[in-house]
């Protein structure tokens, strides 16, 4: 986390860091964005959003975040100030919980929260989940992230309609196979199994 805020630094008006740490059901979310984003909400001009100011603009930030960080349907947010946070000169520190009704299939962020005429700016994501992180890079160009947390997620986003159609040739040959080979086609069988067994629960 330290070195993507180092690199957030160098690009003082532009660049994000996200981290999303995953749990059933919710998402920890932890926002280094840029002063001007937020600047109308500290009010006493410190560069860090106190508890009585974040409470005080509770609806505007839930509607600022909740627009532009596009995360996956359903979400409610809650809205908290960072009382560790140390000042900077360029970026300010916010926190958010992230509630769904019920786990999640697929985590997803289609981040479009940019400083007014920026520059080339990115957003450094860290994702972390059942113990593995997984880092992406988001731009005005390329701004959405998808992480499959389930075998369903995986089959929503690997394309589930090329898998059938695949499937369907796989099983069609399979059973040609299997009017001249029964044992050919038993081995067929087990291996088209295996690589689907395999292909949903890789990470």
């Amino acid at each position: 986390m330290l070195m993507l805020v180092n690199r957030v630094l160098a690009h003082p008006l532009d660049d994000a860091v996200v981290e999303a740490r995953l749990e059933p059901g919710r998402a920890r979310l932890s926002l280094l964005l840029a002063y001007p984003l937020i600047a109308s909400y500290d009010e006493d001009g410190d560069r860090l959003l106190s508890s009585l100011e974040v409470e005080k603009h509770r609806a505007e930030l839930t509607s600022l975040l909740g627009q532009h960080l596009g995360l996956s349907a359903g979400a409610e947010l809650e809205v908290q100030a960072d009382e560790q946070a140390v000042a900077l000169k360029t970026h300010t520190r916010l926190l958010a919980t992230a509630l769904w009704p019920q786990p999640l299939n697929v985590f997803q962020l289609d981040y479009s929260l940019w400083p007014p005429r920026a520059d080339g700016p990115k957003c450094f994501l860290v994702v972390q989940s059942s113990g593995r992180s997984v880092s992406a890079v988001l731009s005005q160009e390329h701004p959405k992230f998808r992480l499959p947390l389930t075998w369903r997620g995986r089959l929503q986003q690997r394309g589930t309609p090329i898998v059938l159609t695949l499937g369907s040739v796989a099983a069609l040959a399979l059973l040609v196979l299997g009017r001249k080979s029964p044992r050919g086609a038993l081995g067929g069988a087990f291996l088209l199994a295996a690589g689907a067994a395999y292909w949903l629960v890789r990470p």
